[in-house]
Protein backbone atom coordinates (compact mmCIF):
# COMPACT_ATOMS: atom_id res chain seq x y z
CA UNK A 1 0.00 0.00 0.00
CA UNK A 2 2.87 2.25 0.97
CA UNK A 3 4.68 1.59 -2.28
CA UNK A 4 1.67 2.41 -4.67
CA UNK A 5 0.39 5.09 -2.56
CA UNK A 6 -2.54 3.34 -2.06
CA UNK A 7 -4.64 4.10 1.45
CA UNK A 8 -7.41 1.54 1.27
CA UNK A 9 -7.51 -2.29 -0.90
CA UNK A 10 -10.82 -4.59 -1.79
CA UNK A 11 -10.32 -8.04 -0.73
CA UNK A 12 -11.78 -10.35 -2.93
CA UNK A 13 -12.81 -14.07 -2.20
CA UNK A 14 -14.61 -15.99 -5.32
CA UNK A 15 -14.37 -12.45 -7.60
CA UNK A 16 -16.62 -10.89 -5.28
CA UNK A 17 -15.51 -7.65 -2.89
CA UNK A 18 -15.36 -9.38 0.64
CA UNK A 19 -14.01 -6.85 2.34
CA UNK A 20 -11.75 -3.21 2.06
CA UNK A 21 -8.48 -2.75 4.76
CA UNK A 22 -7.40 0.94 5.23
CA UNK A 23 -4.11 2.02 6.27
CA UNK A 24 -6.26 3.03 9.55
CA UNK A 25 -7.02 -1.13 9.73
CA UNK A 26 -3.68 -1.67 9.60
CA UNK A 27 -2.38 1.46 11.94
CA UNK A 28 -5.22 0.54 14.85
CA UNK A 29 -4.11 -3.07 14.70
CA UNK A 30 -0.48 -2.54 14.92
CA UNK A 31 -1.63 -0.46 17.92
CA UNK A 32 -3.72 -2.80 19.67
CA UNK A 33 -2.61 -4.91 22.97
CA UNK A 34 -3.05 -8.42 21.53
CA UNK A 35 0.11 -6.96 18.66
CA UNK A 36 2.33 -5.79 21.69
CA UNK A 37 1.66 -9.51 23.03
CA UNK A 38 3.45 -10.85 20.25
CA UNK A 39 5.85 -7.85 20.21
CA UNK A 40 7.13 -9.23 23.74
CA UNK A 41 7.32 -12.17 23.25
CA UNK A 42 9.51 -11.71 20.01
CA UNK A 43 7.09 -13.28 17.63
CA UNK A 44 6.10 -10.94 14.84
CA UNK A 45 5.36 -13.40 11.54
CA UNK A 46 2.17 -14.06 14.10
CA UNK A 47 1.54 -10.53 13.47
CA UNK A 48 2.53 -10.79 10.39
CA UNK A 49 1.12 -13.28 9.02
CA UNK A 50 -2.17 -12.08 10.09
CA UNK A 51 -4.79 -12.35 7.19
CA UNK A 52 -6.15 -8.93 6.17
CA UNK A 53 -9.73 -10.00 6.14
CA UNK A 54 -9.08 -10.09 10.02
CA UNK A 55 -8.53 -6.55 10.46
CA UNK A 56 -10.15 -5.23 7.55
CA UNK A 57 -13.87 -3.88 7.13
CA UNK A 58 -16.29 -6.77 6.35
CA UNK A 59 -19.42 -5.11 5.34
CA UNK A 60 -18.58 -3.35 2.76
CA UNK A 61 -20.87 -0.91 -0.26
CA UNK A 62 -20.57 -1.22 -3.64
CA UNK A 63 -21.73 0.24 -6.38
CA UNK A 64 -22.42 -0.64 -10.09
CA UNK A 65 -20.42 0.01 -12.78
CA UNK A 66 -23.36 1.45 -14.80
CA UNK A 67 -24.06 4.10 -11.71
CA UNK A 68 -23.30 7.69 -12.23
CA UNK A 69 -20.71 9.61 -9.90
CA UNK A 70 -23.96 11.65 -8.34
CA UNK A 71 -25.12 8.44 -7.12
CA UNK A 72 -21.58 7.26 -5.59
CA UNK A 73 -21.22 10.52 -3.95
CA UNK A 74 -24.23 10.26 -2.21
CA UNK A 75 -23.84 6.77 -0.99
CA UNK A 76 -20.37 7.75 0.12
CA UNK A 77 -21.54 10.98 2.14
CA UNK A 78 -24.32 8.83 3.67
CA UNK A 79 -22.11 6.06 4.32
CA UNK A 80 -19.41 8.30 5.99
CA UNK A 81 -17.35 6.32 3.94
CA UNK A 82 -13.99 7.55 1.45
CA UNK A 83 -13.63 4.33 -1.40
CA UNK A 84 -16.97 2.84 -2.94
CA UNK A 85 -15.73 -0.48 -4.94
CA UNK A 86 -17.33 -0.52 -8.57
CA UNK A 87 -18.48 -4.19 -9.07
CA UNK A 88 -20.18 -5.02 -12.38
CA UNK A 89 -22.80 -8.46 -11.81
CA UNK A 90 -20.80 -8.46 -8.08
CA UNK A 91 -17.01 -8.90 -10.09
CA UNK A 92 -15.16 -6.04 -8.89
CA UNK A 93 -14.21 -3.32 -11.64
CA UNK A 94 -13.17 -0.44 -10.01
CA UNK A 95 -12.62 1.76 -6.87
CA UNK A 96 -13.51 5.23 -6.52
CA UNK A 97 -12.66 7.58 -3.92
CA UNK A 98 -12.80 10.83 -2.86
CA UNK A 99 -10.03 12.36 -4.61
CA UNK A 100 -11.62 10.95 -7.77
CA UNK A 101 -14.39 14.02 -7.14
CA UNK A 102 -11.89 16.32 -7.15
CA UNK A 103 -10.13 15.26 -10.61
CA UNK A 104 -13.89 15.60 -12.31
CA UNK A 105 -13.94 19.17 -10.87
CA UNK A 106 -10.45 20.14 -11.94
Amino acid sequence: MTTQGFRRLPIISDAKVVGIITAMDIIRFFGSGEVFKYLRSGIITQVLNTPALEIATKEVSTIESNADVGQAAKIMQEKKIGALPVVKNEKLVGIITERDFFKIIE
